[in-house]
């Protein structure tokens, strides 16, 4: 097909305006404007042939419409009315004056007749270089080398005049009607649309991406990838955004080398492109090349503006290369940054583990799978809380045996109140059994004999918490105390000494309260021997003389 020039002046054509304002009003809606023109005598035009029509004549000489070719409806074609026109296309129709044939054009983009693209501003291109550019005649073809440029031109022509609502490309209806469409999951209709700006422009880079990304999210990746193709293929040098994609589409094929390819030309088109940067890596990690995948991350850190999300994946990396002191630190870094917060404390527990620190992976495990339940994330609730299960119980710190010069300077003695100094110890304690993984909970003392009930797995510990009392050693236990030592085979005793610096621990269960220490009662029930009411014997002691 070849591209001709169809000739017009508002004497000949003082309907033009009109036209023009009913083409723009079409195409806005979706439809091109069919116009029956004069092609001279020229028997040659063919249905597809591009058009571009130019204003004539005046000052404001220019092109002011495009559009193709079409085949006429078949009661309006020459070739039907008689057979000495046999040979024409369909486009000719059945009018004709002055020796004149006519044929069909369809516009699909128009500019304000007194707003045309002028030939003069063409001919100071330096790639026209003075010479001929245009035919004089009516349907002339213009000539194949400049046909790049003039199209180049034109579409920046209306891009101008459509900013200033005096031009119109049918093109641009239908891309933007894909783009809505695709961005309220219209897909169908997107694709339909992008489809229509594709035919009216086979060269249309933007309608490509855009139906190539409805390919993406309908997993339809073959398509997806043809189309990113075509993209590159027409503009290699701004592809930067198809070469990403079309490696997407790829790993989502399992085609992960064919992938990293095209991650590599699209960082080579920008270097600073993050998301390049962070797929590449990843795909790295799928194929457990996790050097390069570290590397990769690495080069984000430092090219990308925003290179957050690097730090945690990096840190995956380091945790499959067993590297447990750097994927620690990367984790720590994207907690600080709020980057996938919850699993880098995951993953972090999970290096905490493998690296032989119980106490700190119990404690991260145990806060992630909090935050995945408040994040209604059942799944890796589950998963987290199953492998806490695999983790051994840390062991609670203890302080070394304890001689029996030191046994005998301890003294139990039963008595109900609780020094004020007891909370504190209460609550480091407390913390120590959360940290390693315990559920604890804070029970009546009184009605109990203990301070906590502990529970980790089948382990269960029902803990009394006592401060070192006086320069004897001595601690202050109640009744229902030591009656919970005596039978509760679950019993702990914790004792804190806080006259050292720093405080010390010790644990011993309930059976060492019988077995070592002396129990001496310093405080005793009394009860009246008078059988009267205490109010009566108090009303005669008030009334004796």
């Amino acid at each position: 097909m070849v591209t001709r020039i169809f000739l017009c002046s508002d004497q000949t054509e003082p309907e033009i305006r009109d036209f023009l304002r009913e083409a723009i009003e079409d195409i806005a809606n979706g439809n091109s404007y069919v116009v029956t023109w004069s092609c001279g005598s020229i028997q040659t035009v063919k249905v597809g042939d591009r058009a571009y029509f130019k204003r004539i004549g005046s000052d404001q000489q220019g092109y002011f419409a495009s559009g193709r070719v079409v085949a006429a409806d078949q009661e309006y074609q020459l070739r039907q009315k008689s057979s000495r026109y046999r040979e024409l296309s369909e486009a000719y129709d059945i009018d004709s004056y002055s020796n004149n044939f006519c044929v069909w054009v369809a516009w699909d983009a128009c500019v304000d007749f007194d707003l045309p693209l002028r030939s003069d501003t063409l001919r100071q291109l330096p790639q026209f270089a003075g010479l001929p550019l245009e035919p004089q005649s009516e349907a002339g073809v213009f000539r194949e080398e400049y046909i790049q440029v003039l199209d180049r031109e034109w579409d920046r022509h209306l891009v101008r005049t459509s900013k200033e609502n005096r031009g119109i490309r049918l093109v641009d209806v239908f891309y933007n009607w894909g783009l809505e469409d695709s961005q309220q999951g219209f897909a169908s209709d997107a694709l339909d649309s992008f489809t229509k700006a594709i035919k009216i422009r086979p060269n249309f880079v933007k309608a490509y991406m855009g139906r190539g990304d409805v390919y993406l999210t309908q997993e339809q990746y073959q398509k997806a990838i043809a189309d990113y193709s075509q993209v590159i293929t027409l503009v290699p040098e701004r592809a930067k955004l198809a070469y990403y994609k079309r490696g997407l589409a790829q790993t989502k094929l399992g085609q992960q080398e064919t992938a990293i390819g095209d991650f590599l030309d699209c960082l080579a088109l920008d270097n600073t492109y993050g998301d390049a940067y962070l797929t590449l890596g990843n795909t790295y990690y799928k194929l457990r090349d996790y050097a390069k995948a570290v590397a990769t991350f690495t080069e984000c850190l430092v090219r990308s503006p925003n290179p957050e999300q690097a730090l945690y994946r990096r840190g995956r990396a380091h945790l499959a290369l067993k590297s447990y002191e750097s994927a620690i630190a990367d984790f720590t870094a994207a907690c600080e940054s709020q980057v996938n917060h919850t699993d880098s404390l995951y993953y972090r527990g999970l290096a905490y583990a493998e690296s032989n620190q119980p106490q700190r992976a119990i404690a991260d495990l145990q806060l992630a799978a909090d935050q995945y339940l408040e994040q209604g994330n059942t799944e890796r609730y589950q998963r987290v809380k199953t492998f806490m299960e695999t983790i051994p119980a840390p062991t609670l710190p203890t302080a070394p045996p304890l001689s029996n010069k030191e046994l005998e300077r301890i003294v139990v003695v039963a008595v109900p109140p609780v020094p004020l100094s007891e909370k504190t110890a209460l609550v480091a304690i407390t913390s120590q059994y959360i940290l390693q993984g315990w559920q604890v909970r804070l029970v009546e003392r009184s009605t109990h004999g203990y301070d906590l009930e502990c529970l980790c797995g089948e382990s269960r510990e029902d803990v009394a918490i006592k401060e070192v009392h006086g320069s004897n050693g001595s601690i202050l236990l109640s009744a229902a105390e030591i009656q919970a030592a005596q039978s509760n085979p679950h019993f702990i005793l914790w004792v804190v000494d806080t006259s050292q610096e720093p405080p010390t621990l010790h644990r011993y269960a309930g059976s060492a309260i019988d077995e070592r220490w002396e129990l001496e009662p310093v405080e005793f029930r009394v009860r009246p021997t008078d059988p009267r009411p205490p109010q009566q014997i108090s009303e005669q002691i008030l009334e004796a003389p």
